[in-house]
């Protein structure tokens, strides 16, 4: 009886030091801003991944940011100029959808003082080459609903 218990005691004292882990993987959980994930929905898109954030910081939009500023301005009438003395993040998402050709399609939003102040659409191809995902780069074009896109993309081309 008295090894019995020891062997259960070892048995037990084993599994807590080297850690009992299901055979199931790991699923990985993202958790989007609340107001992120509403602008992009608001237009039909939802959003697979975050690929990445930027904080220009407090006039970080000022003469280094200025070309794209206006760049963004005149092709996806995203005006940035009130924001150049403030705090501005840009994050870009990866969404689930896809547009004809383009079959990785971004949403690059920002946002200020804790609100989002506008958003564009980047639409790309990516391609599988050698274990490497190769992006090419397409148009970038206003935020709009994907039938909108749609549209957009057959007069694009």
């Amino acid at each position: 009886m008295r090894n019995a218990f020891a062997m259960l005691l070892v048995i037990v004292l084993s599994c807590l030091a080297i850690g009992c882990k299901s055979n199931e993987a790991d699923a990985v959980v993202e958790h989007f801003p609340a107001a992120h994930k509403q602008f992009i929905e608001q237009y039909g898109w939802t959003i697979r991944q975050f690929q990445f954030e930027m904080n220009y910081g407090k006039g970080g939009l000022g003469a280094a940011a200025m070309d794209r500023v206006k760049e963004l301005k005149a092709k996806v009438q995203l005006d940035l100029n009130p924001y150049i003395n403030k705090n501005v993040i840009e994050t870009e998402y990866i969404l689930n959808e896809s547009l004809q050709n383009y079959n990785e399609v971004s949403c690059y939003l920002f946002e200020s003082e804790g609100k989002v102040i506008g958003g564009y659409l980047a639409l790309n191809t990516s391609v599988l080459k050698d274990d490497v995902y190769m992006i090419t780069t397409g148009p970038i074009v206003p935020m709009m609903s994907q039938k909108e896109a749609y549209k957009k993309v057959i007069l694009l081309q």
